[in-house]
């Protein structure tokens, strides 16, 4: 008999439970608007959201489905694999360098205008729109 279902898109898999931890560290909440505008704009909405999912989570000790998006989580630095555990960042830094380079041009002159290029993963807690200004 031949497999009902030989391909299966990866958002049709059943994903496994996790518990992530925290990795501490400095920078962003997962929640501020520097996140949402410069990161999502970095690795994408998917990403970001399950990146603030995933920090929630490990703040307060709830599970959550493996992220689809783990790979690029892991691959920018945001998630990581630690003696078993997945370790996620409850403090986003600010984007390095080659990640800047990647933005559009215009969000990318809008960050550097924030003055956020030399942050160096050290921002503030909590980002206030320079435009209110």
């Amino acid at each position: 008999m031949s497999d009902p279902y030989p391909i299966l898109r990866p958002t049709a898999r059943v994903r496994p439970f996790i518990s992530p931890v925290e990795w501490p560290g400095d920078g962003f909440l997962p929640e501020d608007p520097y996140v949402r505008r410069y990161w999502t704009a970095t690795v994408g909405p998917g990403a970001v959201a399950e990146l603030i999912k995933c920090a929630i989570a490990a703040r307060r000790g709830h599970s959550v489905k493996v992220p689809l998006n783990l790979a690029i989580l892991v691959a920018e630095g945001l998630m990581t694999v630690r003696g078993g555990n997945l370790a996620v960042r409850t403090r986003i830094p600010a984007l390095n360098d080659a990640q800047q380079r990647r933005l559009p041009p215009p969000i990318r002159r809008e960050h550097s205008e924030g003055g956020y290029s030399t942050c160096q993963g050290t921002a503030s807690p909590v980002w206030t729109s320079h435009s209110a200004a």
